[in-house]
């Protein structure tokens, strides 16, 4: 039987994921047999490790309604584990639960947690993230330089409607020839250089949206014929290129279950739904990251 889960039961087991030491694992949508080895049931994220040689079962079950969850669901929940091979029972509820509720789990010893919107004076011990789309950077050629103490290419813009071939071929005026080479070769280069330190030179929005400048420097085996016909090697060139990256900010929820921040962030095309989640733990540098796609087939 496929596995059941929901966005909500996602957020949580990714939260418990971040969060958990060495030697255990969290599991969803997990069946597990009795204590006597007689059923199974399914639990919702199941946290599994070892603790001194001793194997340890948590069960996580989540639910995701408008109102609190009642006494109901404890009961419920209570029933479910009685024989269950579980050490320890948490109930995660997204708008909270009543008294009554939280008088009958800590009764049982269940514990009972609520995923809370993130209010501003909880910053003060987390990194309060964004998330934005990044686009395929426009580029631009800002400058073309030969490469030659040749005093007759220092004025490149008067070479712009001189021919270029290989005394095979012509390829059309230099100026012709510089956008299709732009095009075809450059922008390519450029593509690579941009992606080979993405992570390392975009560190802020800023350092996102500032420009980019690329310096290639291309060689050729042309030639140039001015407009006497007159004919002269093509020096090499350098060029100046300008990358500036669009983004898309997308809208980000903040919430705090148990001393742990979830930003969560959604977006979609025609490839499906895209999740975008981070957690972290209160006072720490350490954040975990994770994309995931709902396809819409």
């Amino acid at each position: 039987m496929p596995k059941r889960t929901n966005s909500f039961q996602q957020s949580i087991a990714f939260i418990y994921n971040a969060i958990i030491g060495q030697g255990f694992k969290v599991l969803e949508s997990e069946e597990i047999l009795d204590s006597d080895g007689t059923a199974l049931r399914e639990v919702d994220i199941l946290v599994r490790g070892t603790i001194a040689g001793h194997w340890v079962n948590i069960a996580i079950e989540c639910r995701n309604r408008a109102r609190k969850d009642t006494v109901e669901w404890i009961d419920q929940l209570i029933g479910k584990y009685a024989a269950a091979d579980v050490q320890k029972v948490v109930a995660v509820s997204a708008s909270g639960f009543t008294q009554s509720a939280r008088d009958k789990a800590r009764k049982h010893q269940i514990e009972t947690l609520t995923l809370q919107q993130a209010e501003d004076a909880d910053w003060a011990s987390f990194v309060k993230l964004g998330c934005v789309l990044t686009h395929s950077p426009h580029l631009e050629l800002v400058s073309v330089e030969a490469l030659t103490e040749d005093p007759e290419f220092q004025h490149f813009a008067k070479l712009l409607e001189w021919t270029v071939t290989n005394n095979k071929y012509e390829y059309g005026t230099l100026r012709e020839f510089l956008k299709s080479y732009f095009r075809l070769e450059l922008a390519n280069k450029c593509f690579e250089m941009y992606n080979e330190n993405f992570g390392e030179i975009h560190k802020t929005l800023q350092d996102l949206t500032s420009p980019k400048t690329f310096l290639i420097e291309s060689s050729f085996e042309l030639s140039l014929v001015d407009e006497a016909g007159k004919a002269k090697a093509m020096p090499a060139l350098r060029f100046l290129i300008r990358a500036v990256t669009p983004v898309t900010t997308l809208n980000v929820k903040h919430s705090i279950l148990n001393k742990s921040m979830l930003s969560e962030a959604e977006f979609s095309d025609s490839r499906g739904k895209f999740t975008f989640r981070a957690a972290q733990q209160q006072n720490s540098k350490v954040i975990a990251y994770k994309a995931d796609l709902e396809d819409d087939a």
